[in-house]
């Protein structure tokens, strides 16, 4: 048995003795506030909504040697797409070009979507590792890296390890299929009591196929162990991200929220309406529950508290046993991006019988990548466990009727719900925000931009291009503008820099630097051989190094060719001016 599969088991059986205490009555509880942050875009809100932000934000800003307060008319934001490994490995690219030209110190936050977070994770995982005892890993990596300007060196340990572990999804080679099948085989019994019989919920994940997942991902994005043999970065907690805060932006993680409706303290929006799901160092949440202090997620949740009005504001959760130990940064990852999530892929389908059959069928399967948990923000209506217990398996446990008041709560891939990253940055008002969108999009149908559009007006913001409508062409890099939807006030300054790799676009003109020559040299060799980049399917979550290095690189040319120093970020503006709009 290998050590992992060792401490699965463990944890296993450690979260069935918790429920066993919890039976007992002999859990110690705490409690929590819930915040209730203005749904619709409220700038008056936002010291009060984000004041833990706000505060990192402006204490980076001293330590940088900048003291400028952190206002929304400065604030300045990075959002990284989701696309799988893709889009993880543009968004390295783009980050490697962001530290050469000193532009990504000067970035307050760091949103990320499902691939986009690997990417974001990682940085998070492992910069500063040498103040917690990780120097190498079980490999012979490094894991410690001070500076970022360490971590991201392409030819350093870091890069290195991802470079030769991008294939993560299939490290075995042929035997991988075994090995994949073994591993939700062993699971699915004790899914199928403990997950969909009982429903108990949170860490007992653990025999949920998202653990194979989360650990596929750890094995790549979250590595390194101690003196002693135990792994530590895999169990990062959440609420410890940003623990330098020198280091990096502030970190969001977006995910979706599958339960439907809102709660009291969003009344005004249909019971069917999706909502965002936002994992923090300092809060996790929803618009659709509320959002609770990290620290207290994902713990059993002994009781909530309502104001007259039905709002959730102060939860009681347990805190001994296994609730006692903090939610990891790596779970949260494996939520924001659990792309196979049979309700969330079918949630915008019409027929209702669909949704249906699908939620049915996953469900007994256990085949669902989201993460479920206990609801921190649900109303106890009186009717007691029994009640409770039989809507949990008739109605809802149909898409959409899986309510915001139901025992638990499921977050998946933040795809389904925004795939950019943008829409978590615009409601905070960050006034410069650039974008990557690594996702497929052979055809330059922006469906992803289309679906921000949506979400925006939901929360009373518009996207509006700044240039003449012109479809044919196919470049780089977009800037749009975010406006309020009842007037002309700019809210934000939209930079996208779209992945590409067609000949004539600034990003692939050669200059005469022997290093830039050389990186489109070997863009243009691979795009020869490999006709879909760089849009390849999502469903390929597997990269050889060649693979790796192309999409690392178009990444790089992308941030280095329009974004080349931080003059261009003050200015929220490209360094090569932008085409026609292309009808997004």
């Amino acid at each position: 048995m290998s050590r992992r599969n060792g401490r699965t088991r463990t944890q296993l059986v450690a979260a069935l003795a918790l429920a066993t205490a919890t039976v007992a009555g002999c859990a110690q509880t705490a409690s929590y506030p819930i915040r209730q942050r203005a749904y619709a875009y409220m700038p008056e809100r936002h010291a009060s909504d984000y004041a833990e932000e706000l505060a990192f934000v402006r204490e980076r800003r001293r330590l940088l040697g900048s003291q400028v307060p952190p206002e929304a008319a400065n604030l300045r934001g990075l959002a990284l797409s989701g696309g799988g490994i893709r889009s993880a490995t543009v968004s390295l690219g783009v980050l490697q070009a962001l530290q050469d030209g000193g532009v990504l110190e000067r970035m307050d936050y760091m949103s990320a979507v499902s691939g986009g977070a690997y990417t974001a994770a990682w940085v998070q995982a492992h910069l500063g590792a040498g103040a917690q005892g990780l120097e190498v890993d079980e490999d012979g990596y490094r894991v410690a890296a001070e500076h970022l300007d360490e971590l991201l060196d392409p030819h350093a340990d870091h890069v290195e390890h991802l470079r030769t572990h991008a294939g993560f999804l299939n490290r075995g080679g042929w035997w991988e299929g075994l090995q994949l099948g073994w591993s939700y085989l062993w699971r699915w019994p004790c899914a199928l009591v403990v997950d969909v019989v009982i429903h108990l919920k949170g860490r007992i994940n653990r025999c949920h196929l998202v653990d194979i997942y989360k650990q596929r991902l750890e094995s790549t994005y979250f590595r390194g162990s101690s003196e002693d043999g135990e792994i530590h970065k895999r169990d990062l907690a959440l609420a410890l991200a940003n623990f330098d805060e020198k280091a990096t932006p502030y970190l969001i993680l977006n995910g979706n929220l599958v339960n439907r409706g809102g709660s009291r303290a969003v009344r005004e929006v249909p019971w069917t309406r999706q909502f965002n799901f936002e994992f923090t160092r300092d809060f996790t949440g929803s618009d659709g529950l509320g959002y609770l202090p990290s620290e207290a997620f994902d713990r059993p949740v002994a009781g909530v508290h309502h104001d007259d009005a039905g709002v959730p504001r102060q939860v009681s959760v347990e805190t001994t046993g296994l609730a006692s130990e903090p939610f990891p940064l790596s779970y949260a990852l494996a939520a924001v991006g659990a792309a196979f999530d049979p309700d969330g892929l079918v949630a915008r389908i019409d027929r209702e019988w669909v949704r249906g059959v699908t939620a049915w069928a996953a469900s007994p399967l256990n085949l669902n990548l989201g993460y479920e948990t206990w609801n921190f923000s649900r109303r106890f209506d009186g009717w007691g466990t029994i009640y409770d217990y039989f809507r949990m398996f008739t109605w809802q446990r149909i898409a959409p009727w899986v309510s915001t008041n139901a025992r638990w709560i499921e977050i998946t891939d933040g795809g389904h719900y925004e795939n950019l990253g943008i829409l978590s940055l615009a409601r905070r008002g960050v006034s410069c925000i650039v974008a990557v969108d690594a996702g497929a999009d052979p055809k330059f149908e922006f469906s992803d931009v289309k679906n921000l559009r949506g979400r925006l007006r939901e929360i009373g913001l518009r996207l509006e291009s700044e240039r003449p409508k012109d479809k044919s062409e196919r470049v780089g890099h977009y800037r749009w503008r975010i406006l309020r939807q009842d007037s002309d006030e700019l809210v934000s300054t939209l930079l996208l820099l779209k992945s590409n790799a067609y000949e004539g676009r600034p990003h692939m003109r050669t200059t005469g630097d022997p290093e830039r020559d050389g990186r489109i040299d070997k863009i243009r060799a691979f795009r020869k051989r490999k006709k879909s980049y760089p849009h390849t399917t999502t469903l390929q979550q597997w990269f050889d190094w060649e693979t790796f290095e192309a999409y690392r690189l178009v990444g790089y040319q992308l941030a280095s060719t329009y974004l080349r120093d931080r003059d261009t970020l003050e200015r929220c503006e490209f360094s090569e001016a932008p085409p026609a709009d292309p009808g997004a």
